[in-house]
């Protein structure tokens, strides 16, 4: 009679349960324009390879120069807005030398107490398990992390701007610039054709 008193008092706690969860969680829907930026590789009859970035571009406000340390120094941190920043690579490349196998990955910046940025890259299957949220890139962990070089501008870029571009005569070589506001990034890319 105790243990079938003890089960019914747990059933009775799974309905309650889900409908304290069921009140907690809200319901969004969205619809924003997202911009790319990629480098293609073509032969005569076909495709050879190719990268792509692909991000919610936000506006820069001018009240952000007054936060900005506080919301990026010694924390991961999203850049473009909405779904993440994502990057789809056919090719094996090197990002500041930092190697970066063929795939899809979901992208945050980071920066340490010491001021040195980051790229990293993130497992999308590791981010979908537990189902975090782009506004929740500083609960993430792992992931590949590439160097960035970082520099203030003169100029302020009205919205984030990210450009793949190729560099010089080799095909292999590019960079990658992530702009916003007066803070540019940037870093060199080797492509494994």
């Amino acid at each position: 009679m105790l243990r079938r008193s003890a089960f019914f008092g747990v059933a009775l706690c799974f309905p309650i349960a889900a409908s304290i969860l069921a009140q907690e969680i809200q319901r969004f829907g969205s619809e924003s324009l997202r911009v790319s930026t990629r480098i293609a590789y073509f032969g005569k009859n076909s495709s050879a390879g190719q990268l792509a970035i692909e991000y919610g571009q936000p506006e820069w406000k001018e009240e952000y120069e007054t936060q900005f340390d506080a919301l990026t120094r010694g924390k991961r941190w999203r850049f473009g807005n909405n779904f993440w920043t994502t990057l789809d690579t056919h090719l094996d490349l090197a990002i500041a030398g930092t190697k970066v196998p063929t795939g899809y990955y979901y992208l945050v910046l980071e920066r340490s107490q010491s001021d040195d940025w980051s790229l990293v890259l993130l497992d999308p299957k590791e981010i979908q398990a537990k189902k975090l949220d782009a506004f929740q890139a500083e609960l993430t962990t792992g992931g590949i992390v590439a160097p960035l070089n970082w520099e203030r501008t003169e100029e302020t870029s009205e919205k984030l701007t990210i450009k793949l571009a190729p560099t010089g005569d080799e095909l292999e070589k590019g960079t990658l610039t992530i702009w916003w506001g007066k803070h540019k990034l940037t870093a060199d890319i080797n492509v494994s054709l």
